[in-house]
């Protein structure tokens, strides 16, 4: 008995230095990889993210070691990549504005806080109508809806207010943000102030608008005095002196025409020029501007012809203005037709649309001028262009005309062939 209890202690102590051994080795084993993640997980609070851990062994906590070193670099790519942009957002000389899908400002960055002259803590969380005029807001709201739906970016020219009051006209680009889940996020605003653009325009226009008018009164008053001459208010004149006042008089009535088509550009670039729209037959328009233009084919040896469709169509527009819009088209196929030839003029409806052509069999355009020709003082090169060629404004003035009426205008050209210049207007409901 004494033998059993002898061994019994023996396989008691054994047990318990066997048990002491294992502890102190999986303490050890264990406690050391998570000395090592507690650690790491204090770097990586203190953004530190460039850590390594030992796996250690292919059990639970190794795996949670190599997981977490992944995090780490995740987490230390992606604030690199904020920082990246924050540092981009931060040097931006637009300012933007980020919006909250419920329309409140979420953030902006100090070039928005500069245009505005609010902190950004006064404006987020606050909604955006604070910043904008409330008439061009509500016109944006509806853009902005189909923003969301079509994920396009949007441009448009829009004023800011200042936390002084003072308007700031701006060009706006708007774009969508989404999360994960394709769900709307957020709207940004990235504005750019256009005051100084603006106050050039208006030296711009008060400049032409003042000379313009200055030039016309002697203008008018010299044409007026060598009409009289001309027509023998002085008495009989040389062959020679009677030759020069017609070309005088030539010359004046070229001068009082640019003057003419630099008020009507002024005009229309400022929103200035008002426009009586109203519905009208456009191939009686056409045939009536075909009249007015006789003098242009009597003087190029040209005739016309008309092709019109005998019941319209009947368009919304300003009789005067898309009169001169084909009296322009008709002279200049004048201009350029050799003598003896066919300008063609056409009236058709096509899609919706009335469509108005006028074809010449001139020298034609070539393709590296298709671009500008519509550009104010824009004119082809050559000396046969050259020598028959306006102010370079007819076209130009034309083409705004024709956008007035919410139409389009083009050409078509072969070199050596001729031209046909068209415009197209929407036909007027009930037509």
């Amino acid at each position: 008995m004494r033998i059993s209890l002898i061994v019994s202690v023996s396989m008691t102590l054994v047990g318990v230095l066997l048990a002491a051994v294992l502890g102190t080795y999986f303490a050890r084993r264990f406690s050391k990889p998570v000395a090592q993640l507690k650690s790491a997980m204090g770097k990586v609070s203190r953004g530190q993210f460039d850590i390594t851990l030992e796996r250690g062994s292919p059990d639970e906590i190794g795996e949670l070691a190599v997981a977490f070193v992944d995090m780490a670099g995740r987490l230390r790519d992606t604030m690199v990549s904020r920082n990246y942009v924050e540092s981009i957002i931060a040097s931006m000389s637009n300012a933007l504005i980020v919006m909250s899908p419920e329309g409140q400002i979420q953030r902006m960055n100090r070039a928005a806080t500069d245009l505005l002259g609010y902190e950004e803590t006064e404006l987020v969380g606050l909604t955006v109508g604070l910043i904008f005029v409330e008439d061009e807001l509500l016109g944006k709201a509806t853009e902005i809806a189909y923003l969301v739906e079509s994920g396009f970016i949007q441009d448009s020219d829009m004023t800011l207010l200042t936390k002084s009051g003072r308007h700031v006209p701006v060009y706006l680009s708007t774009a969508v943000m989404r999360d994960e889940k394709n769900e709307l996020d957020g709207i940004i605003f990235v504005a750019t102030d256009i005051s100084e653009e603006h106050r050039v325009a208006r030296l711009k226009a008060d400049f032409i608008s003042t000379v313009s008018h200055e030039l016309r009164t002697p203008l008018t008053s010299i044409k007026g005095s060598l009409g009289l001459a001309a027509n023998g208010a002085l008495g009989s004149l040389p062959e020679r002196a009677q030759d020069m006042i017609v070309l005088a008089n030539k010359n004046t009535d070229r001068l009082m025409n640019l003057v003419n088509d630099i008020l009507d550009m002024d005009k229309l670039e400022t929103g200035r020029m008002e426009f009586d729209l109203k519905p009208l037959d456009l191939s009686e328009l056409v045939v009536t501007a075909v009249e007015y233009s006789q003098g242009f084919a009597m003087q190029h040896g040209v005739e016309f012809s008309v092709s019109r469709l005998p019941d319209g169509p009947t368009v919304r527009g300003d009789a005067d203005r898309l009169t001169q819009v084909v009296v322009n088209l008709i002279s200049n196929a004048a201009k350029f037709s050799p003598p003896g030839e066919n300008v063609e003029i056409a009236v058709a409806r096509e899609n919706g649309f009335a469509r108005v052509s006028v074809s010449d069999r001139g020298p034609g355009i070539s393709a590296e001028y298709g671009n500008q020709i519509f550009e104010p003082f824009s004119q082809v090169d050559g000396s046969d262009h050259r020598e028959k060629s306006g102010s370079g404004l007819g076209l130009s003035i034309s083409k705004s005309i024709i956008e007035e009426h919410v139409g389009d205008i083009g050409f078509q050209s072969e070199v050596g062939v001729g031209s046909t210049f068209f415009f197209t207007l929407p036909v007027h409901p009930g037509s």
